[in-house]
């Protein structure tokens, strides 16, 4: 089989993961006990927290675990909007950003404000629109899961800053990639069953100082029991209900991986595999490539022919596993000119074999 699919999730995932997941099952309730196994399953969540912390540049309690990129996403939108705020997007987010802002939108009396962002468009527009009207919040999404464009989270971080407007960055595209850092007034949403390689299920808000969001979710979480409030330390304030210790276990594993390869080779490993894939399709009669040379694994094309049927012919006869749709990304679509019919993707990953990626472009020559 040739994995050409790694912008909906890795694979394989990382070695000791699935490991480290069966270990999980094996240990008690983490942070309800006194007992040996629940200190363990504690101790575990602990040293997880902090390496993810020490990979973003923060301090643990500042990692916030949750089911994945969507709950992220939402807790850090939700919790930070107020009625009737304003909010500022790209027009390439996917729709774990674009829906709980439509729902803001249509129920918090929020002002969405949706700005185009291809070709570095976002930061000058972005510029003009917080100066014309107070701004309460700031959504972008670091890396297109469509067609893998960029945005440069340094300038809107530091306009944001200026600005005193907090910025929530989608990071599902590029955790495990690129080397990111969370800072003031900043917080990074995302799963770890893409580029971190990690299990599904599991994900992460990590939060720059001067930002708490309001809990989503209320309930137990082992500590200040005598409370019927929620506490109102992080992590426990943000934390309601069991852990999910295999999947944050599993994560633990993936780290392990991610450090011992270095963020810079992947990203450069990565970028190769871009390229070689970009400028072999271009060569192909009936394709049009509707992505930039540079940026991360999402790569969309359209074809003359029928992409669904030439994706189920690329997996038949080939078993090349590649996407037809729109990717729960319409803006992306609109954007891009290619609503309704959505695109081909074709996501590599940063250790996928370069002799796939030419077989893949042969198959594709045959069938169009």
């Amino acid at each position: 089989m040739i994995y050409l699919d790694h912008s909906a999730t890795s694979f394989p995932k990382a070695p000791g993961v699935a490991e480290a997941m069966g270990k999980a099952l094996g240990l008690g309730n983490p942070g309800r006990s006194g007992y040996a196994s629940s200190i363990d399953a504690s101790r575990a969540i602990y040293d997880v927290r902090v390496g993810l912390g020490s990979l973003l540049g923060c301090e643990e309690e500042q990692i916030i675990f949750t089911s994945g990129a969507t709950e992220s996403l939402n807790l850090a939108i939700q919790g930070l909007m107020k009625p009737k705020g304003r909010v500022i997007s790209t027009d390439l987010e996917h729709n774990s950003v674009a829906r709980p802002l439509e729902y803001g939108r249509r129920h918090e009396g929020w002002d969405w404000v949706m700005l185009p962002a291809r070709e570095g468009q976002f930061i000058e527009s972005l510029e003009l629109q917080m100066k014309k009207k107070p701004t309460d919040l700031v959504v972008v999404n670091h890396v297109s899961n469509v067609n893998g464009e960029e945005q440069d989270l340094e300038a809107i971080r530091l306009l944001c800053n200026k600005m005193d407007v907090p910025f929530v960055v989608d990071v599902s595209q590029s955790i495990g990639i690129d080397d990111l850092r969370v800072e003031d007034g900043m917080a990074l949403a995302g799963g770890v069953h893409k580029g971190l390689m990690g299990p599904m299920g599991t994900g992460f808000l990590a939060l720059g100082q001067g930002l708490k969001p309001r809990p989503l979710v209320r309930g137990g979480t082992g500590s200040a029991s005598e409370k019927i409030e929620m506490p109102e330390s992080l992590p426990d304030n943000l934390e309601a209900g069991t852990p999910n210790l295999p999947g944050i276990m599993g994560l633990g594993a993936s780290l392990e991986f991610i450090q011992r390869t270095t963020l810079k080779a992947r990203k450069e490993a990565l970028q190769v595999r871009r390229e070689v894939m970009i400028n072999g399709l271009k060569g192909i009669d009936g394709v049009r490539v509707m992505a930039p040379l540079v940026g991360g694994s999402a790569i969309s094309i359209t074809t003359e022919k029928d992409m669904g049927v030439v994706a189920q012919k690329l997996w038949d006869q080939n078993d090349i596993c590649v996407r037809v749709g729109l990717h729960c990304s319409p803006l992306a679509h609109q954007s891009l000119g290619t609503w309704p019919g959505g695109t081909l993707r074709i996501s590599p990953g940063p250790e996928t074999e370069l002799k796939n990626l030419e077989n893949t472009l042969l198959a594709l020559e045959e069938i169009l």
